[in-house]
């Protein structure tokens, strides 16, 4: 990340700052990782109160109604044939 924003990527002359790569992770990694973590964080206690259910084919046809969604869950099942 730090490289993506220097002078080298126009073929200029760079000089390494150590400063530069701190910066680039205060600013950049970790929000990232903080909002990952979070995300993360209530993934786990979603499913630690919330039942788990694996639906069927069947199901997810018989309850999807919108075209977008009946779109989506076709593009899903070619690609997880392609990579079956």
């Amino acid at each position: 990340m730090y490289l993506c924003q220097s002078p080298a990527v126009r073929a200029q002359e760079v000089r390494f700052k150590a400063d530069g790569v701190k910066e680039v992770i205060k600013v950049v990694f970790l929000p990232w990782f903080n909002s990952y973590r979070f995300f993360a964080q209530n993934v786990v206690r979603y499913e630690l109160t919330q039942p788990f259910k694996v639906f069927t084919e069947e199901e997810l046809e018989k309850s999807v109604q919108h075209v977008m969604d009946k779109w989506i869950l076709q593009n899903f099942k070619k690609l997880t044939d392609f990579t079956h």
